[in-house]
């Protein structure tokens, strides 16, 4: 057997094996051709746009839809090109080159569903008993009006976004293309061009793309993006030696679907949620933010918390951030002799309860608490809906994301480059998940479980700023005033629904929900 021979069946025995009917049934969401891709199955493409469709009528939008179906990637198609690709990179040591993909993704904002189903018949539908509880009303899925609870004020209040900023300025369709290279995304989008001219739609896109170099992997502010995922339950494999983590991905917690995808199981209890009709089945929200990054004030910031804190300000940024630059957490492993694993993710807060090491306003904790020392009763009434600090699971997310605007250069003039974050999120429900995390975690400064004195502050990147002024955090064991301007600005908002195929399908049609 020659040394390549044995290198693949190692890399073969390392990756999921080929579809298995005892493997359909413990993992249908794998194969689901109804469910989009992006949603399980990240598109992980170096170039992106994101075309905001305006409609010219509910008749040529529907055509629209229909010529738009043909584009649109499902999970089993993107999830198997996604394991081919690993296995080629395990064995030959470098991504290959002769695997290349164009991937598409559709979601409808409330104005797109309300338009394609008829007003009439989308009120009927969203006003049924036991589906007002899902989210879809107006209220819930018009990023304008969440603003406020957001704390999207001052400079990030919708006055200033760049879309979404009202229901003229939000669009009826999100679609999501994703290449990798630029040749592949500019024949995609001619593509679309024409379909959008022959329909009479109206497109603005916003182009993404990986930075250069170095900085590959990594946001604006110079660190590794999108470390932390969360498993999915029969969608990814169950690591027999760790129970209840994904396979093969040390400190990754596997979370029920339903809390990603409408229609299965949620956390807790395991049971299919009867509400869901079955138009939402396979079908997730979907939350877009174009979020800028404002690199001299995040340097100012790290520099303001270096002198107050008595470190340099490289480690003042990891503290603000929770992890070091090239993605390592702050905080210990869960297990000293092998570290965080290849993930770097196997770690928690139960050692850390105080903040010590990983402060507890830091963005990582704050977007993701992990486990702490001490759940007490006493220390969930320091935070709103404190129960829920005991079911972390049903506040995860599904993060999507990718840089845009040219990379920071030292020196340059403050507020020449729009540059930051395409962020883009999927759950279950818009309010338990992704505005769960910014309202109770981010924006919250008595978010401190495990502490029961002073507040934290809140999230330094993402979290509500007043003016300027941030109040008081506490780092390393002590408490200090703080005072810098909030280093990034959301510069547009979209809330969508990424409907399943068979629902697109009759949306096109004019077929009732």
């Amino acid at each position: 057997m020659t040394d390549l021979s044995a290198e693949l069946l190692l890399a073969e025995a390392e990756v999921p094996q080929p579809r298995t009917v005892s493997d359909v049934e413990k993992r249908p969401l794998r194969y689901s051709r109804e469910v989009q891709g992006n949603v399980l199955a990240a598109f992980n493409k170096d170039h992106e746009t994101y075309r905001l469709v305006w409609f010219a009528d509910a008749e040529r939008g529907r055509r629209w839809l229909l010529a738009m179906l043909g584009h649109i990637s499902v999970t089993a198609d993107v999830e198997q090109f996604n394991e081919q690709f690993s296995l080629r990179r395990r064995v030959e040591k470098a991504d290959p080159k002769d695997m290349k993909a164009v991937w598409v993704s559709l979601s409808l904002t409330y104005r797109g569903l309300e338009l394609l189903a008829g007003k009439t018949k989308w009120e009927e539908a969203i006003k049924k008993p036991g589906v007002e509880d899902l989210g879809f009303g107006a209220e819930h899925m018009n990023a304008f009006h969440r603003a406020d609870a957001l704390h999207d004020v001052g400079e990030s209040g919708p006055r200033y976004w760049q879309f979404g900023s009202d229901e003229q300025h939000t669009p009826h369709a999100l679609v999501v293309v994703s290449a990798d290279d630029v040749e592949h995304l500019v024949e995609r989008e001619g593509l679309l061009d024409l379909v959008d001219a022959s329909t009479g739609a109206r497109t603005e896109g916003i182009l993404g793309g990986t930075l250069p170099g170095e900085r590959r992997g990594h946001e604006h502010f110079g660190f590794k993006d999108g470390v932390s995922q969360p498993g999915v339950r029969q969608f990814h494999r169950e690591d027999l030696k760790r129970h209840g983590e994904r396979e093969g991905h040390p400190g990754t917690e596997l979370i029920e679907p339903g809390e990603f995808v409408l229609g299965w199981p949620k956390e807790p209890g395991g049971k299919t949620a009867p509400a869901v009709p079955e138009w939402a089945r396979n079908g997730s929200f979907h939350v877009l933010r174009k979020l800028r990054q404002d690199v001299q004030r995040f340097k100012a910031a790290a520099a303001a918390l270096a002198k107050a804190v008595g470190v340099d300000q490289e480690d003042a940024a990891a503290l603000m951030v929770g992890r070091h630059p090239d993605g390592r957490p702050l905080a210990r492993p869960i297990n000293e002799f092998k570290g965080w694993g290849s993930d770097q993710n196997d770690f928690d807060y139960h050692a850390d309860g105080t903040g010590d090491r990983t402060p507890c306003y830091s963005h990582v904790r704050k977007t993701n608490p992990r486990a702490w020392h001490n759940d007490t009763a006493e220390e969930a009434k320091l935070v709103p809906d404190g129960a829920a600090f005991k079911q972390l699971k049903r506040h995860r997310i599904i993060r999507r994301g990718i840089p845009y605007g040219l990379p920071y250069q030292t020196g340059e003039m403050p507020d020449v480059v729009d540059r930051g974050l395409l962020f883009v999120a999927y759950c279950a429900s818009l309010t338990e998940q992704f505005e769960f995390q910014q309202k109770a975690w981010a924006n919250n400064e008595m978010f401190n479980p495990g502490q029961r004195s002073a507040p934290t502050g809140t999230d330094p990147l993402i979290g509500a700023m007043n003016d300027g002024k941030r109040g008081q955090v506490t780092v390393k064991g002590t408490t200090c005033p703080l005072t810098f301007d909030r280093p990034v600005l959301t510069c547009g908002a979209v809330y969508a629904f990424a409907p399943s195929m068979s629902t697109l399908r009759k949306l096109a049609a004019g077929q009732p929900l």
